[in-house]
């Protein structure tokens, strides 16, 4: 099994433009082959940096649109994320969010041994239901595709699963539990 974990500290510059910086981590279980037990292993895996600016805003234009930049560095790989991000409010308590993601990663691998290269798709839907004014509950679905070194799809992966936000002034908190589905 393998947790991705990101520590987020996120500030609006202006009215319309926000950034972020991140602290990545990753933790991986496996069963050691001699053993038989799990042993797991945890990974600094770098810093990002995102930048979103927002174009139409939902409460005043009808729906909200913002693209989004985002530069991961690490020590062994780079990452260039962009987002197209969209979200509307169907009713005082109802919320519909996309994201269309592509993101270019290269990968160094020690001498001789090329630089691998790789570029992701993925597709984010979620869908949101305000119980009060300051919490909400919802479930959100991801499609995710990947295309090593320029050739074709290698694999492709659907996630499904319920997320929670609770909202207080001057913070938020937002968490969501995204098992992959079976492959399809």
């Amino acid at each position: 099994s393998v947790f991705e974990n990101r520590l987020e500290y996120e500030v609006g510059l202006t009215n319309k433009l926000q950034t972020a910086f991140y602290l990545n981590t990753k933790n991986v279980t496996q069963a050691n082959s001699t053993t038989g037990a799990y042993d797991t292993k945890f990974e600094f895996k770098g810093i990002s940096s995102e930048w979103k600016y927002q174009v139409l805003n939902k409460y005043r234009d009808g729906i909200g649109f913002a693209p989004y930049l985002e530069l991961g560095l690490n020590t062994d790989e780079i990452k260039l994320e962009a987002k197209l991000i969209a979200d509307k409010q169907i009713s005082k308590k109802f919320l519909i969010a996309f994201n269309a993601v592509g993101e270019y990663e290269w990968e160094y691998n020690p001498s001789p041994t090329p630089t691998s290269k790789k570029f992701e798709m993925e597709f984010d839907l979620g869908l949101a239901y305000d119980v009060s004014s300051d919490f909400s509950v919802g479930i959100e679905a991801r499609s995710h595709t990947e295309y090593p070194n320029g050739q074709g799809s290698i694999f492709s992966s659907f996630y499904a699963g319920p997320n929670f936000s609770y909202r207080s002034e001057g913070w938020f908190m937002a968490c969501t539990y995204l098992p992959q589905l079976p492959a399809i």
